[in-house]
């Protein structure tokens, strides 16, 4: 309970204060590492200051990690609209290599 009710803090306060919304697939991965962490220390009864450090840790983490996916869904999207694939091939394609035969001489300049 503690993880859903921290990530959904934590994406609808992101995406409110930014104006852009956070990537399904982000709120996914956030929820089951914080789902992780919470389990893993669920194993005893914690003090309040340890508790206090885990939830201002948790929100910190997840605003940077939606910050990040914030910024790769917009550059994705901007890829697309300009029609990149991904592979981003050089203007002129490898044609320009083609004077660097000769470099295979150049074994022997750091000695």
């Amino acid at each position: 309970m503690f993880a859903v009710v921290c990530v959904l803090l934590a994406a609808l306060g992101h995406a409110v204060m930014s104006g852009t919304t956070v990537p399904w697939w982000a709120v996914v991965v956030a929820l089951s590492g914080t789902g992780s962490a919470a389990w893993f220390l669920a194993g005893r009864e914690r003090g309040p200051l340890l508790i206090t450090l885990a939830t201002v840790g948790a929100q910190t983490a997840l605003h940077h990690f939606f910050a990040l996916a914030q910024n790769v869904a917009a550059n994705a999207a901007r890829a697309a609209r300009l029609g990149l694939d991904g592979d981003f091939p050089l203007p002129g394609g490898m044609s320009g290599m083609s004077g660097m035969g000769g470099m295979g001489d150049m074994g022997g300049m750091g000695n």
